[in-house]
């Protein structure tokens, strides 16, 4: 099994190959564009790209791109007292996330590039954007979650209507997911 697995790896050029392949795919895999979850590869490689250029150029989507991360990280803040472990339990997998989807993208690419050199089998992770990405949306998506819910339970001041508000969070959702 050993012997066949290293003529694989050998086929796509070797390690080097793989550590190649990471370094160009993750190009783009930058923590500002991760959080903002705009790390996909082909949206800055692709000048024609469906959705790129609108998610990057409209300037609603791209305050929208920085809310996201914002309330995600707010969901710390505003938790309840006994809800903290778990909140940041959810939040460390997002940040783990983010560090592995980065692949070999600077400033932890060194990391990435070790696993694959040091860890048997780690190199099944060449993509790393695709592999890692589900734990960063899984994570914003209980944070932003928690967030919304605290938003709305929110006795003290009632400055907007409960409505008024999901329907402002629905809205923004879908302007968000239009294109």
């Amino acid at each position: 099994v050993q012997n066949s697995y290293a003529t694989e790896i050998g086929k796509s050029g070797g390690l080097a190959g793989v550590i190649n392949w990471t370094q160009e795919i993750s190009r783009d895999t930058s923590i500002h564009n991760l959080l903002r979850l705009q790390g996909i590869q082909e949206w800055y490689v692709n000048p024609d790209h469906a959705y790129a250029l609108i998610f990057f150029s409209n300037d609603l989507l791209v305050l929208i791109s920085y809310l996201i991360p914002a309330a995600a990280i707010l969901a710390l803040i505003v938790c309840k007292p006994q809800e903290r472990t778990r909140t940041a339990a959810i939040f460390l997998v997002g940040l783990a996330s983010i560090l592995l989807m980065a692949g070999s993208h600077a400033p932890f690419g060194y990391f990435y590039i070790f696993l694959l050199n040091k860890l048997p089998g780690f190199i099944a992770f060449r993509t790393p954007f695709y592999k890692f990405a589900p734990g960063l949306w899984f994570s914003f998506s209980l944070l932003l979650g928690l967030f919304i819910s605290h938003i709305l339970s929110y006795k003290r001041v009632r400055i907007i209507p409960d409505a008024i508000t999901r329907v402002a969070i629905i809205t923004l959702i879908l302007a968000y997911s239009f294109p």
